[in-house]
Order: structure tokens, then sequence, then C-alpha cells
């Protein structure tokens, strides 16, 4: 869980600099009118948060429910 809380906020700021980049080159291509509003960006940054936490919790959880002795025998595969 602490490492999807690193990865997950840089997956964030990643997808939303591509995406605000992706909407200014097709601006400037001119072949269609995109607009980014703060409420798309809001929901956009809401879902990415909901699925990386989930995502990231079932494993985390799976593996927290195995005995120390069958983890510990499955590491190395």
């Amino acid at each position: 869980m602490a490492r999807a809380s690193v990865v997950v906020p840089f997956a964030i700021a990643l997808g939303f600099a591509l995406a605000a980049t992706t909407v200014m080159l097709v601006q400037w291509l001119g072949q269609v009118t995109a607009y980014w509003t703060m409420a798309a960006g809001l929901a956009a940054v809401l879902a990415l948060t909901f699925i990386g936490v989930i995502t990231s919790t079932y494993p985390a959880r799976r593996a927290a429910l195995l005995p120390p002795v069958e983890a510990l025998r499955y590491e190395g595969h």
C-alpha cells in the first residue's frame, strides 16, 4: 500500500500532463476544438485515485491473509 501511495500520484500527474499536452496539440493543429475544464480534471483525478486504491488494496489484502510460511515459500518464484 505504501508503494501505491507513491506510484498513484505520480501516474495521475503524468496522465494529467499528457492529457493537457494532447489537448493543446489538437488545438494547435486546428482540427478539433478541444477544451479542458476543472470539473473534468477533478473527475479524472478522483477516478484514477479510486482505481489506484482498489487495484493496490486487493493484492495487499490477499497477501496479508496468507500465513507467513506460505508467503515466504513462493517469494522467490
